[in-house]
This record gives C-alpha cells, structure tokens and sequence, in this order.
C-alpha cells in the first residue's frame, strides 16, 4: 500500500492536463494563468507537457490553496506546513493514476462547495443521472469522490472512497 498526505479539507479538487481540453498549449495554459510561483515545476510541466494541480477549501472561511506539479506524487510532497491525512492507496491505483491518458478532475465533497447538504446532493445526482451510488456509505462517511475523464473511454464514476474511483478503470 502506497500512503498519500492528502491536506484536510471541506472540498478537494485534482486535475489532470486541463490545458489539453481548453484548446490551450501547456505554455500559454500555464502563463494565462499565473502558474509559476515558487513552488511551481514550471519548466517540468513545459517539457513534460503535463500539469496536476490540486486546489483545496479548508474547513475555515479563508478561500483555497493550489499546488501545481508535473506530476502526480508531486501534488503530496511539499505538504509539511498544512494539517493532511493519510490515504492509503493500492500500488494498482497508483500505477492506473499515472497511465491515464486523459484530462482528469477528481472531486471530493464537491455539495460542500455548493453549499447544499450530503442528501440533496445525492438525490439530485440520482434523479438526474445514471449513476448509482451506495448512498448509506456516503452518508455514514459524509464522503463523495468524483471523477471525471475527458475522453470517450473512461465514463465518470463516483464512490464514497477515493480508491472506489479507480477499481474498473480500463488501462491502455
């Protein structure tokens, strides 16, 4: 099992190569946008033509945090200074993370970013979609994982774990 910090948060949100489904090279992605503060993999992120970034709302009214990196264990490295929890995680999911070959966005708790409670946002996504989640888990757990991929291979997925994200995903 591989450990991740992740920070504590109300919401939580992961992308994956943005740029490429904005119709914006990763050059002009990552200048329109400000993204080269200190910390940020810059030159990296060029070369590799790959971003990650990771935007998190703690559970206090003070705004969000961002983090940027070339890669994704990147995202987890330089947490020291913010409260995390652990989240331990399959070599498999690891190994399925870094191969996805499309632009990916990741939620966890997204009702608390709108605002609305854990049971209007599951009734709202049952009535309005086809997915079905195991609602008592994500009520018990006060958790909802969601992810997107921006390709026609992978269909968006929810579970009230993160590791549940990933346990059908068809690898290239």
């Amino acid at each position: 099992m591989n450990k991740i910090k992740l920070p504590k948060h109300s919401g939580l949100i992961i992308s994956h190569n943005q740029h490429k489904y904005s119709g914006m090279s990763i050059n002009d992605y990552v200048t329109d946008y400000d993204y080269t503060g200190d910390d940020f993999e810059y030159n990296e992120c060029i070369k590799h033509d790959s971003i990650w970034e990771m935007t998190w709302y703690p559970d206090t009214p003070i705004g969000c945090y961002d983090i940027y990196s070339s890669t994704f264990e990147g995202l987890f490295e330089d947490l020291d200074e913010y409260d995390t929890i652990n989240l331990e995680m399959k070599e498999s999911t690891m190994d399925k993370i870094k191969h996805l070959d499309c632009g990916l966005r990741i939620t966890h708790n997204e009702f608390k970013l709108n605002y609305i409670s854990i049971e209007e946002y599951l009734e709202t996504l049952q009535r309005t979609s086809k997915y079905h989640l195991k609602i008592d888990n994500c009520i018990e757990n006060d958790s909802i994982w969601k992810m997107e991929c921006y390709s026609d291979i992978q269909p968006k997925r929810y579970s009230n774990t993160f590791e549940g994200l990933f346990e059908h995903i068809i690898k290239k």
